[in-house]
């Protein structure tokens, strides 16, 4: 079950900063455009006021509760309520006098339907060659597509729920393509796993990595 935390409400929490990130998506269509609303993307540092002891002891179980999961809030910034998850999953607790302390950490924005991880490309260009006596060299494209691109693919430590939502993803595609936009890809494209494999690295509770390499395929 997700935790709804009202942090932004009850702890006067401050400061915040925006994230860049890498994803991927798996669709069965070309219309699937996940980073559009990735944008909004946002990881706050987030400090508290100074709240009383009884405060800090109710937002410290709160925190401790959420054993690396997600939760919902709307921070001062939000239009609206967004999964959260501390990131990395740990906090602070300052106190400052009597009955007032300060509770520190980082929350980040989390998309149970889109998946972040660290992504490395690799293009390839087929050509033809055709070679003449004086020396000349005459060099066109292969084909319609001649381009050629791959991405090994390590996503971040996902929560339980997330990590066997896209182990039943990758399972479900029996050797067939999917749609995403990957790295610089600047619109959908279809890819394959290549080899039809993906490894695991279960790190602790809720933290679990899967690293693969997809192909681009033009398979009509």
């Amino acid at each position: 079950m997700t935790v709804v935390l009202s942090l932004g409400v009850e702890y006067g929490l401050t400061v915040q900063k925006e994230y860049n990130a890498s994803v991927f998506t798996i669709a069965s269509s070309s219309g699937a455009t996940p980073e559009e609303v990735f944008r909004e993307g946002r990881q706050y540092e987030v400090k508290t006021v100074p709240i009383s002891d009884a405060a800090a002891t109710s937002l410290d179980s709160k925190l401790a509760d959420l054993q690396g999961g997600l939760f919902i809030s709307q921070f001062f910034m939000d239009r609206r309520p967004y999964y959260y998850r501390l990131e990395p999953d740990q906090w602070s607790w300052q106190v400052i006098g009597p009955n007032s302390n300060i509770v520190s950490f980082s929350a980040k924005r989390y998309f149970p339907d889109v998946y972040e991880a660290t992504i490395q490309g690799t293009a390839t260009l087929r050509i033809r060659r055709a070679g003449f006596g004086d020396g000349y060299e005459q060099i066109s494209q292969d084909g319609l597509n001649p381009r050629g691109q791959s991405y090994d693919i390590s996503t971040v430590p996902l929560i339980d729920d997330h990590a066997q939502a896209l182990d039943s993803a990758l399972s479900s595609l029996n050797g067939s393509y999917f749609w995403s936009r990957i790295g610089s890809d600047n619109q959908p494209y279809k890819y394959r796993l290549d080899p039809f494999q993906w490894s695991t690295n279960v790190e602790g509770p809720n933290r679990t990595v899967f690293s693969f390499k997809v192909k681009r395929s033009f398979d009509p």
